[in-house]
């Protein structure tokens, strides 16, 4: 089905706003997004997720509150595409002996959905299973090519080929990965290349119409569902009513550490799905070199080195998780460079921010997901070791689980024990 293309503008305002504004007094903003858009995006924000703290001046208040038939309008569109697409899931082809499940959100932006889906390949493992990666490669150069990438692989293979969050996987999970449009030709193509899998996770499959799942996992955070409308008028990609659409089974919710209630968006679903308590443990720092991309599992050190020229680097959906982990450690910093999720070349943002005279910066601190778009560009990560003399710092998380995979996973669903 045809791409909204009429959301583009709010989902793009949405993605690149961030929670809550930098502690400027710590620190300067050297975020490249336009400061003239900052107010709407705010109003779309607070509009999308009220009780947030989100403060919008009253002009961009007004100026959705105008366009609220048109939101409403687009939303109603909106619902009827994801009733449709869950439909269709139905209707998908099956992959036979192999075990499938998805790992989705009902609403844009990040939810934690990558992490959870490392998370759910080491469960599969732990089972005895042989688990591959299907993804989108959302933000990657060429969105309808399938693209296979084993670990080994990944020296020849750019982020910005594969995606950053598929390339994340591959190197931080040590598992092969297919990136694709139609999900059931990319899986085609990764057991064409490794036969020997036997459970494939889709990261962000909730709503694609091409492979039938068997097990849906759900990613909530302390949003919710927000104020329970669709894109535009939104944050939902589909409608939900105490359920998903028809035809979408969710088995299982992973709920983050701070995750909302789920019982007033679960209680219609029959039967009801498994809730699942997620933590995220901060395992520790690692200082980037030339040969971290072939080695994946470096020492880790509990905190950069001494420094008080410190810039952080984010292209998450979501950085105040990111700064709030940080306060936590005790560390501050002076420079702060947010760029929106997904942002396929951070290197040209960076540049210019180090160009302005404000910049001083020696050491930078950035994610795991941000620092693998470094790590598959050789040469810009050459530039980037040379113009940070006290190290370019990236931090190891992960996400666990409290519950023991074979408590969840149906027993048809395991792999036979020799």
């Amino acid at each position: 089905m045809a791409r909204l293309r009429p959301l583009a503008l709010p989902y793009t305002l949405a993605t690149q706003c961030a929670f809550n504004p930098v502690n400027t007094a710590m620190s300067t903003d050297l975020s490249t997004s336009q400061p003239a858009l900052a107010p709407i995006q705010a109003a779309l924000w607070a509009r999308w997720f009220p009780g947030q703290g989100i403060r919008p001046p009253a002009w961009a208040r007004g100026l959705l509150l105008l366009a609220t038939p048109l939101l409403l309008t687009l939303g109603a569109l909106t619902a009827l595409v994801g009733r449709q697409r869950a439909l269709a899931q139905q209707r998908a082809r099956r992959l036979e002996g192999q075990l499938v499940l998805s790992i989705g959100n009902a609403i844009v932006g990040g939810t934690g959905k990558t992490p959870a889906c490392l998370m759910v390949v080491e469960a599969l493992r732990e089972l005895g299973h042989r688990p591959g990666v299907i993804s989108r490669g959302y933000g990657r150069k060429a969105p309808d090519q399938v693209l296979v990438a084993c670990p080994s692989e990944l020296g020849q293979i750019d982020a910005h080929q594969l995606g950053d969050e598929p390339w994340w996987l591959a190197w931080r999970g040590q598992v092969p990965v297919a990136v694709g449009a139609d999900r059931h030709q990319a899986a085609l193509a990764l057991l064409a290349r490794a036969p020997e899998l036997t459970a494939l996770v889709l990261d962000d499959g909730l709503s694609q119409t091409s492979l039938r799942v068997d097990h849906h996992l759900l990613v909530l955070d302390h949003r919710g569902h927000g104020n329970h409308r669709c894109l535009p008028a939104g944050p939902l990609r589909m409608p939900w009513s105490g359920g998903p659409p028809e035809g979408l089974q969710i088995d299982a919710v992973l709920l983050r550490e701070e995750a909302a209630d789920p019982t007033p968006l679960t209680w219609s679903i029959r039967p009801k799905p498994r809730l699942l308590q997620t933590s995220t443990l901060t395992m520790g720092w690692t200082q980037l070199d030339l040969t971290s991309r072939d080695h994946p599992q470096k020492p880790l050190a509990s905190l950069p080195m001494e420094t008080d020229r410190r810039m952080v680097l984010t292209t998450i959906a979501q950085p105040e998780r990111f700064y709030q982990t940080l306060r936590r450690q005790g560390l501050s910093w002076t420079e702060t460079l947010r760029l929106p999720d997904h942002t396929p070349n951070p290197w040209r943002g960076l540049e210019q921010a180090l160009q302005r005279p404000a910049s001083a910066a020696d050491q930078l601190l950035m994610t795991e997901k941000d620092a693998v778009k470094f790590l598959s560009n050789a040469n810009q990560l050459s530039a980037l070791l040379s113009r940070f003399p006290r190290g370019v710092w990236m931090l190891r998380q992960t996400m666990s689980l409290k519950t023991k995979a074979e408590d969840w996973l149906p027993a048809h669903h395991r792999p036979k024990r020799p």
